[in-house]
């Protein structure tokens, strides 16, 4: 379904047709996202962060990939941005190919997939709600710092090309923690004080943020790429580590994922509205502190609720 969602892009360019093909992507992603988490705790019990780790460094080096030779796609074609669009749907191909090629059926005979234990439905569940709340303010600020962090070097005096290389960098750093943090995480596993110690780092960078020099914005980008490496990995984590089977597994991904991205899809929307209407970043400084802030709420309450189950 998204091979072909993207690839209809070639032939059909026109607004609606993106809108409907972004719809069928992005619900076959939503599917995907969850089966594929539920299958890492699977075949993978003892090494699942490590593995989380390389998962989340393919997404977002393939997402940051795709974003850089779009462009040259389009100039190299004159300017034909359905082509440079559509073109990406011969990678569900080379996916296709790869998964048959590697991965072979269980036959639903692994011991996780045994429905021994009572399955729980994460919709009544508080912990899971409190997880859903946490991927969520996270996916939210990647998604902020991603489409704003541009334009606040922009404001603060650098040029495009300059300003453009702060994403970049945060980016790189980003892609970097995915690999070595959730290693590390695999190693002392406690993912509450993990949580708290990003969040704190977090905050400094915050902190920075707010000083109007050009080295400040470079520190916060590295310091950004830093926190987003660690919280993205452990947020796909958590859910699986409350996940009794593997039919839970993927009910309570599903349920994190689906919400948290409804989520982050709705921030930088509203950053966009209030930069529209007070035509300056600083206010968006203050709601990157404010995720981080119920970021740090939603794992407190998520570690009562714990307690007192």
């Amino acid at each position: 379904m998204i091979g072909l969602a993207t690839a209809a892009r070639i032939v059909f360019s026109n607004y609606s047709a993106l809108i409907i093909t972004s719809f069928l992507a992005g619900f076959a992603i939503a599917i995907i996202s969850p089966i594929i988490n539920a299958y890492i705790k699977e075949m993978f019990p003892t090494k699942m962060e490590p593995v989380i780790g390389v998962y989340s460094f393919a997404m977002g080096f393939g997402a940051t990939l795709s974003a850089g030779f779009t462009a040259i796609i389009y100039k190299t074609f004159d300017g034909n941005w359905s082509l440079a669009l559509g073109i990406w749907g011969v990678l569900a191909i080379i996916a296709l190919i790869s998964w048959f090629t590697v991965v072979k059926d269980s036959g639903g005979t692994s011991s996780i997939s045994s429905q021994t234990v009572e399955r729980r439905n994460p919709w009544k569940n508080k912990v899971a709600w409190s997880i859903l709340l946490f991927f969520g303010f996270q996916t939210s600020l990647f998604f902020s710092l991603t489409t704003w962090l541009t334009s606040v070097a922009l404001e603060q005096g650098m040029a495009l090309l300059t300003a453009g290389s702060v994403l970049t960098l945060m980016t790189i750093v980003q892609l970097s923690g995915n690999l070595l943090i959730p290693s590390f995480i695999n190693r002392y596993p406690n993912r509450i004080i993990w949580l708290h110690s990003l969040i704190m780092v977090g905050l400094f960078g915050s902190a920075v943020f707010f000083i109007n020099e050009v080295w400040a914005i470079w520190v916060s980008a590295v310091v950004f790429g830093f926190v987003l490496s660690g919280l993205f990995p452990i947020g796909l984590m958590l859910p699986l580590d409350e996940a009794k089977n593997k039919a839970e597994a993927n009910e309570w991904s599903s349920m994190v994922l689906s919400g948290g991205f409804m989520m982050s899809a709705i921030v930088p929307l509203i950053i966009g509205i209030v930069y529209d209407v007070t035509g300056k970043h600083y206010v968006t400084k203050w709601i990157i502190v404010i995720l981080f802030a119920f970021m740090s709420l939603s794992i407190i309450r998520m570690q009562r609720q714990k307690k007192s189950v």
